[in-house]
């Protein structure tokens, strides 16, 4: 699998309302690129058309990943998926990718990728990303982690917020728990006391 270097730390956010539009030919090379994704891989139009797809490709990426999503479009079906690319600068950004092949008179011609923005209700709901690879669903669930660590760790507010929604939560649950606990007890207490007046 081809691992482009180098790579860093910093991460580049794909506006939800410019989604990533590319159209390749049937070996993967780049046919249509479109101002978004021009802009957030870093590269000119010059430099992506007719290269190969796999120029964005995160080192991180599991080689499953890719060898699901051809397996699948090949057979003539759509594929998505979470997606970690890589900027021309080494930098990274997550896509939710959807890909399906473009037919021309019932034969495939090429293959075209929508991306958008990773939206935070597909995040609260992982089952959405399972595949047929369970090595593949493993690195979708590690996507969503490291997601939501990458948001709490830019926004101490909002992890301040979610600990004092944790500390609310379990203070009322263990409220409950006594008042079980408690009732528990009388109905035990009541129930002794009747055993005592049968004897």
């Amino acid at each position: 699998m081809k691992k482009n270097l180098p790579v860093d730390s910093i991460e580049l956010f794909l506006l939800p309302h410019r989604p990533i539009v590319t159209k390749t030919d049937l070996k993967g090379q780049i046919t249509y690129a479109n101002r978004a994704f021009i802009d957030i891989s870093g590269f000119s139009e010059e430099e992506l058309i007719g290269q190969s797809h796999n120029v964005v490709r995160h080192p991180d990426m599991p080689e499953e990943a890719f060898a699901d999503l051809w397996d699948t479009i090949k057979s003539g079906r759509p594929w998505k998926g979470l997606v970690k690319n890589r900027s021309k600068q080494g930098h990274f950004y997550w896509v939710e990718a959807y890909v399906t092949p473009i037919c021309e008179n019932g034969r495939p011609v090429g293959y075209m990728s929508v991306r958008r923005a990773v939206g935070w209700a597909k995040l609260a709901k992982p089952n959405v990303y399972r595949e047929k690879h369970d090595d593949f669903y493993e690195w979708n669930l590690f996507v969503l982690g490291k997601r939501w660590a990458s948001f709490y760790s830019a926004q101490p507010t909002a992890l301040l917020l979610l600990f004092v929604i944790l500390g609310v939560v379990h203070s009322i649950l263990f409220r409950r728990q006594n008042l079980n606990q408690n009732s528990q007890g009388r109905l035990c207490l009541l129930g002794r006391s009747h055993d005592r007046s049968l004897v």
